[in-house]
């Protein structure tokens, strides 16, 4: 195996690396807006019916195509999908933050759970950018 060989394993090896960690940090806020928050929502006496409307948090994930043409269109030359993803994860790191600092009640849980998971779904835009190849503009389309 040649010197060429060994940087594109490398190089591709590093490309998994990259798109799995993201796909970790998109997880992190959708698992404590799905599975912790209705806990912790529980525990503060709230009831099912009103915990069972935190599956309507998903709702972003039906418009997600709607996030494409302005991450296809909009982004620095620098590092395109970089200028999406950064923001929005900084967004929504900050998001889940004030979940962790404020006191959870029936109004403030669902908008914040919601401001979470619309942020990890426009993140997802750019990460699906990032890994299909194919999405690259300056590569011809098969």
């Amino acid at each position: 195996m040649g010197l060429q060989a060994c940087a594109s394993v490398s190089s591709r090896a590093q490309r998994f690396g990259l798109i799995g960690s993201l796909y970790v940090s998109q997880a992190i806020p959708l698992g404590f807006v799905f599975v912790a928050l209705p806990a912790i929502l529980v525990r503060r006496g709230l009831g099912e019916e009103q915990i069972g409307l935190l599956s309507a948090l998903a709702a972003p994930w039906l418009v997600k195509f709607l996030w494409a043409p302005a991450v296809d269109r909009f982004g620095s030359r620098r590092g395109h999908y970089r200028s999406w993803l950064i923001p929005l994860q900084l967004l929504s790191v900050s998001a889940v933050a004030a979940m962790a600092l404020f006191r959870l009640d029936a109004g403030l849980a669902p908008l914040l759970g919601c401001i979470a998971a619309s942020l990890a779904t426009g993140s997802d835009v750019p990460v699906l950018g990032r890994a299909d190849p194919r999405l690259h503009h300056s590569k011809p389309a098969p």
